[in-house]
């Protein structure tokens, strides 16, 4: 288990909500390695529910993550935009 909480994007959370997806086993496996919060941001949360609704799921195992407090929304991209850039080696051009 790693000892931080990781930084969560919209692959990853519809691909562990969403069973009989490809890559939804090995997501589980991922998950597992870190400790919750998983940290993401608004804008990760309603492409994740737009996802889910165009595959024909439910939003409602998402937002239970976020008040069960496995999921935190503590990004605020505008605040913290040199953090992001940093750790995204694509955007530092």
């Amino acid at each position: 288990m790693k000892k931080g909480p990781g930084l969560l994007d919209t692959g990853p959370l519809v691909s562990f909500l969403a069973s009989g997806l490809k890559h939804h086993s090995w997501t589980c496996e991922q998950w597992k390695l870190f400790r919750p919060p998983l940290l993401t941001c608004e804008a990760v949360l309603t492409e994740a529910a737009f996802l889910l609704k165009r595959e024909g799921r439910e939003a409602d195992p998402l937002f239970a993550l976020v008040e069960r407090g496995v999921i935190r929304i503590a990004l605020d991209v505008q605040v913290h935009r040199a953090d992001v850039t940093g750790q995204l080696p694509c955007l530092t051009g």
